[in-house]
């Protein structure tokens, strides 16, 4: 059966869009919080970094067992543990850790489909053609982002088990592509290793110089920092009787519409302060997340949360493209995997972490802005320490 170029782009948006459901507890995990009172608020927290440790694993497998079955096969895999995994908490939650693995599962689902739409771009596409819809992926998957969030925020007022209940969007968007998406006939596994950062070979060639484990540490510490916003922003409202969830979820939308607009803004801003921008982007980041630990009305932690947003769309693709420059062709692949691996497990341990600093609020969003702004300057030094290539011509920009 023939297929349209159009009915193959919804398809593969399709699957990209299911990439950011991860994030669909976030505006619930302040009633989470009083659901589970006799549980550490750090173990609570961990609902919402669980997923971010599995994206980082997921794409690992994926590039692993495409090898050896059909891609569509994997649609299913990936499908069903998102739908098991994010819709059985609405009805088995007695306890954090039940819910945990299932969040686990939800992770690992995303980190499978999240490359394969980027894979079946390479696939089907060539040229600009191929380069517009990699921006597609991108911002179907901040709009998704908004989407999952604002619903989730409103099922929540309803009861906060009612979060997962979004999950269920993933079903007709997983079965739209499998009627349309007809099986790749060529692979092109060395276009998808320069396209995409998902699905690194790690037995690939090339070996990959320590400067680029220094900026993975970074990226550690970053969304260490970082995740103080998704895990604590809601509790922090909620607690202080300033918003009901489905305004929480409004404001997780305003922080994926911060990061769309940074991953749209990147390109330009990168031909004019090259990897100076990576740090930068710190500034604003760290500013951001202050003026979240300080606002006391809704517009302002608005504000703050769309600069937070804005920050990370920058930081991923600019942490890529410095390891990029700091590696030949051969070794891309495999440290730009290492990068994201590295994200996802700062992205878990963020509260585990925090746990010492203190208990979920005001004060751990602000040393969370503290601790990016030390970065910014530490980031600078490096740069300094490891210099590359400012053209921009080894950049990948995929996310």
């Amino acid at each position: 059966m023939k297929v349209s170029r159009t009915m193959l782009k919804l398809a593969i948006i399709c699957i990209a869009i299911d990439d950011a459901a991860n994030t669909a507890s976030n505006p619930a995990l302040g009633n989470i919080l009083e659901a589970f009172k006799d549980v550490a608020p750090w173990i609570v927290q961990l609902i919402v970094t669980m997923p971010g440790l599995f994206v980082g694993i997921g794409p690992l497998i994926y590039a692993i067992g495409v090898r050896y079955t059909k891609k569509k096969t994997w649609i299913y895999i990936g499908g069903i543990l998102l739908l098991v995994g994010g819709l059985m908490p609405t009805w088995l939650h007695s306890s954090v850790g039940l819910i945990l693995i299932f969040r686990a599962m939800v992770g690992l689902g995303c980190g499978i489909l999240t490359p394969m739409a980027v894979d079946l771009v390479v696939d089907f596409f060539e040229g600009k053609e191929r380069h517009n819809m990699m921006g597609y992926v991108s911002a179907f998957v901040g709009v998704s982002a908004m989407l999952y969030q604002t619903i989730a925020g409103y099922l929540a007022g309803i009861q906060w088990n009612y979060c997962f209940l979004t999950y269920i969007l993933v079903a007709p968007w997983l079965i739209f592509a499998l009627i349309v998406l007809p099986e790749p006939k060529i692979y092109r596994k060395d276009a998808l290793e320069a396209a995409t950062s998902h699905a690194p070979s790690i037995l690939g060639s090339g070996r990959v110089p320590g400067s680029v484990f220094v900026y993975v540490f970074l990226l550690f510490l970053f969304f260490i920092f970082w995740m103080v916003i998704p895990t604590n922003a809601a509790i922090i409202l909620v607690g202080e009787n300033m918003a009901v969830p489905a305004q929480i979820g409004l404001l997780f939308a305003v922080l994926s519409l911060g990061n769309v607009s940074g991953a749209a803004l990147f390109g330009h801003l990168f031909k004019i302060f090259k990897h100076s921008l990576l740090p930068l982007s710190y500034i604003v980041g760290a500013a951001g997340i202050f003026i979240c630990s300080q606002a006391y009305s809704l517009g302002l932690f608005a504000f703050g949360m769309f600069l937070a947003g804005l920050t990370m769309g920058i930081t991923i693709p600019a942490t890529n493209a410095k390891v990029n420059s700091l590696v030949t062709y051969s070794a891309a692949s495999k440290a730009i995997g290492i990068t994201f691996f590295g994200y996802g497990i700062g992205a878990f341990l963020s509260p585990i972490v925090f746990q010492f600093v203190g208990l979920p609020g005001r004060f751990v969003v602000s040393v969370g802005a503290v601790g990016i702004l030390a970065l910014c300057i530490v980031t600078f030094l490096v740069n300094k320490a490891f210099p590359s290539d400012t053209s921009g011509t080894n950049i990948t920009l995929t996310v």
